[in-house]
């Protein structure tokens, strides 16, 4: 009987804590990032700077803020949020005054590295592709 009440105890202990546990290891995506445009897996141009911060957590979504530095200096507005669950997505928006890019992804398990694919917003159309970021 002591077996089974300790083995209960201990259950109930990992019951409460692990959700706990689980939510302090949650990735902090707040810093400067670098963002690498890629074609067919090689960079096609020179990396850009994302400065993002997290704001207050929504169920299982994070909400993202920040801004995006292009070729030129131009800053950009930065929108967009994290899924908090195992499948570690990104969505995010950056918005400029002629043109913007739509960014989806998967943030790695340690947080320090993103890869996914984007697709630029141009006056003239579209242009889609792929992306490294790291902090």
């Amino acid at each position: 009987m002591k077996a089974f009440t300790r083995g209960w105890i201990v259950l109930m202990l990992l019951a409460f804590t692990l959700p706990g546990i689980s939510h302090a290891q949650a990735t902090n995506l707040a810093g400067k990032w670098r963002i690498t445009w890629l074609a067919s897996g090689k960079p096609v141009a020179n990396p850009n700077t994302i400065n993002l911060t997290e704001s207050a957590s929504v169920g299982k979504m994070t909400n993202l803020s920040g801004t995006f530095i292009a070729d030129d200096g131009e800053k950009c507005a930065v929108t967009g949020h994290k899924s908090n669950d195992t499948d570690r997505q990104l969505d995010m928006s950056v918005t400029c005054a002629t043109w913007s890019i739509s960014i989806t992804g998967t943030v790695a398990v340690d947080g320090q590295r993103i890869n996914g694919g984007y697709t630029v917003h141009y006056p003239n159309g579209p242009s889609l592709g792929d992306y490294e970021m790291d902090k």
